[in-house]
């Protein structure tokens, strides 16, 4: 089993929101549209801490860095 971690800005990632629907317990907050919103709105870079196995999300840590 190969795992990796990844700090990953989702709204720069070209398919970041079709890996969350492989994952049962992602939810609105985990998406593009949420990132982009607090991005947007508090001029945060979002940076999600993942663990991939497989070349699939295993955990995730979403975090938001003030700019």
């Amino acid at each position: 089993m190969s795992s990796e971690i990844k700090i990953i800005n989702p709204i720069e990632h070209p398919n970041w929101d079709n890996l969350l629907l492989e994952h049962d317990d992602a939810s609105f907050f985990h998406t593009v549209a949420w990132a982009k919103t607090l991005s947007e709105s508090y001029n945060y870079t979002p940076l999600y801490f993942t663990l991939f196995r497989n070349n699939k999300i295993s955990a995730l840590v979403p975090l938001m860095k003030a700019v």
